[in-house]
């Protein structure tokens, strides 16, 4: 190991790097405390090319080191990645770092036998279409590659927002980038949208620029596409509220009101509890309640 003055380092040439995003603050609180323990990993040319530890190197000069402790290693630039890969495999890769990761196993021109190992080791499943969006992430905008890391997107929605312009990511990125949201619900928004632009040839992202919750965005987006929908749901609601249902019971509609049928649900922990219900459901099929929550899903 050898203490390198970071000037002797070409710190611009980040051939190598696959570490996504750089900057670590649990990394520099650790390294402003005790320093820099693990040495980076050079590759010996002049000025020298880091191959793995640029995040440790981004935290010396953030601290205004001179001098960072460093491994030289004399070898060929596809065997430098591969040890930038290996030397950073045990921590796990975010996403974005196996797409980038990805990218590079072609930039390098690696062998076929390489290529199998390396996808292997990411635990990348061999798909044409998953291919293809890794490759479309690695060579995406930061605002993408930052959305994906830090919401930890999966790739069937990351895979529905490559589907949109880029300037249209970024609007809806700007959007939603603050606001709380599951996989699911997501998975929601983003099919509205894609929808919105069918119908509507545009994104109208005016719409939800202000919107404080993914509730809000699902509530003006099914407003606008579906204009009958706001008065059928209230329809349904005032139904559902003369019904009374017991707690353990609840009769539900599509979301859009595109399918012939509802669903019926009832939780029970007794016979008494499932006699109950049946009894309810009777009743309001009498009343003609049933029938008309059934015309509503037919509209």
């Amino acid at each position: 190991m050898e203490n390198i003055p970071i000037e002797a380092i070409n710190t611009k040439d980040r051939r190598f790097c696959i570490s996504y995003p750089l900057h670590d603050n649990h990394l520099l609180a650790s390294i402003e405390k005790i320093g820099i323990i693990e040495p980076i990993i050079l590759l010996k040319v002049t000025p020298y090319i880091v191959i793995s530890g640029f995040k440790r190197l981004e935290a010396a000069i953030t601290f205004n080191h001179s001098h960072i402790p460093s491994l030289i290693q004399n070898i060929p630039e596809q065997q430098a990645f591969l040890y930038a890969i290996h030397n950073n495999i045990t921590r796990g890769f975010n996403l974005v770092e196996k797409a980038i990761a990805f990218e590079r196993m072609f930039h390098f021109n690696l062998p076929t036998p390489e290529v199998t190992e390396v996808i292997t080791m990411l635990g990348i499943k061999s798909s044409e279409k998953i291919f293809k969006n890794l490759m479309a992430i690695a060579n995406g905008e930061k605002a993408l590659k930052d959305f994906i890391v830090v919401h930890n997107i999966s790739m069937k929605n990351v895979e529905a927002l490559l589907r949109f312009e880029p300037e249209e990511r970024r609007s809806l990125i700007s959007i939603l980038s603050s606001l709380h949201f599951t996989d699911s619900s997501l998975r929601e928004i983003l099919e509205l949208l894609s929808l919105m632009k069918v119908k509507k040839d545009v994104i109208d992202f005016n719409l939800i620029d202000h919107a404080k919750t993914m509730d809000e965005i699902r509530n003006i987006l099914k407003r606008k596409i579906y204009p009958k929908l706001t008065s059928l749901e209230k329809r349904l609601q005032s139904i559902h509220k003369e019904c009374s249902l017991h707690p353990n019971m609840d009769i539900k509609v599509d979301p859009f009101f595109e399918k012939e049928y509802i669903d019926i649900w009832i939780r029970a922990r007794k016979e008494k509890e499932v006699h109950d219900a049946i009894n309810k459901l009777m009743d309001l099929l009498k009343q003609g309640y049933i029938g008309s929550i059934l015309e509503l899903s037919k509209h």
